[in-house]
């Protein structure tokens, strides 16, 4: 089983960023990771997509 997860922060001189992580539950590793510079969907679903191809 995977989870999601987004957090936002703000890096100087860039703005606000969104961070979108897929998680693995059982090992408890990052699968993938995005830095993005919105939250809409379009920023996570090629990511989510990707990861589910493998």
């Amino acid at each position: 089983m995977w989870q999601t997860d987004f957090t936002y922060f703000k890096i100087i001189g860039w703005g606000w960023m969104y961070l979108s992580i897929v998680l693995d539950n059982f090992s408890r590793y990052i699968i993938s990771w995005r830095l993005c510079p919105n939250m809409h969907g379009a920023s996570c679903h090629p990511q989510s997509r990707g990861e589910i191809q493998r």
